[in-house]
């Protein structure tokens, strides 16, 4: 039997013929090596015999000594993950949940901004904007109408470059929007909706499929809508997924 120290040194200990017992083993690593809590390591149980092969497995004392836990893994941690591959079928269910929260509170905060909140603080949240007019109307891709609105305040028809900046707001491209008269309800019907196509420091673009005949010379109220398309094309891909994955034969539960 053979011992090593950090400075090079080996002292060799000669077999005797017998096993060595616990105890001596214990001496010489106190002895030769300054290990005072050696019979620790050897307080669990023996190992049992009926292993694969005939091999006696690890002591739980061994494991303990070498960092590693069959269990926990190295520096006795708990592992990250199982081996049981993850079911689609869940993960699909669950996203959709989620998904479909996220639709209800963007729906919510929608309704809310147009049909309880007051007109100021609509504006003061981001989800509306007052007191706007119509500064060019022109055509776009595909059929479509561009409407420029610009704020009221100020206006004197020289078009969005002499339009005062816009107050702060949440709308973005590809916004669902609606129009409608400043003065009076948000719960009727809106003068024509559409989708924010472009957005300025002095304007904001809509993009509708058809320009409404009248209710454009008044001034004009942007509202934000929910956006029901976002939420739907998440959903139709998460269904693909599931059939993508029932096709393949992937894991299912």
């Amino acid at each position: 039997m053979r011992f090593g120290k950090a400075e090079g040194e080996e002292i060799v200990v000669e077999p005797t013929g017998a096993p060595m017992t616990d105890n001596e083993l214990c001496d010489l690593l106190s002895t030769h090596l300054s290990i005072e809590d050696a019979p620790s390591f050897f307080s669990a149980p023996p190992p049992s015999s009926g292993n694969r092969g005939g091999q006696a497995s690890t002591s739980a004392a061994g494991q303990e000594v070498a960092g590693y836990s069959r269990k926990a893994g190295r520096g006795g941690k708990a592992a990250a993950g199982s081996d049981k591959a993850p079911n689609i079928d869940d993960f699909v269910a669950q996203q959709l949940q989620l998904v479909e929260m996220e639709r209800k509170a963007e729906v919510d905060a929608a309704t809310e901004a147009c049909t309880v909140c007051s007109p100021e603080t609509a504006q003061a949240r981001g989800r509306a904007l007052l007191n706007l007019r119509v500064a060019e109307l022109e055509g776009g891709l595909m059929g479509r109408t561009l409407i420029t609105l610009v704020l009221n305040k100020g206006y004197a028809g020289g078009g969005a470059g002499a339009a005062a900046d816009l107050p702060p707001h949440k709308f973005g491209g590809h916004d669902v929007v609606a129009l409608r008269p400043t003065k009076g309800t948000a719960e009727g019907p809106p003068i024509c909706s559409g989708v924010i196509y472009r957005v300025k420091d002095t304007a904001i673009v809509v993009a509708v499929d058809e320009a409404p005949e009248e209710g454009l010379e008044q001034p004009l109220r942007l509202d934000k809508l929910a956006n029901e398309v976002t939420y739907n094309r998440l959903k139709a891909t998460l269904g693909s997924l599931g059939k993508t994955a029932a096709g393949r034969g992937g894991p299912r539960g």
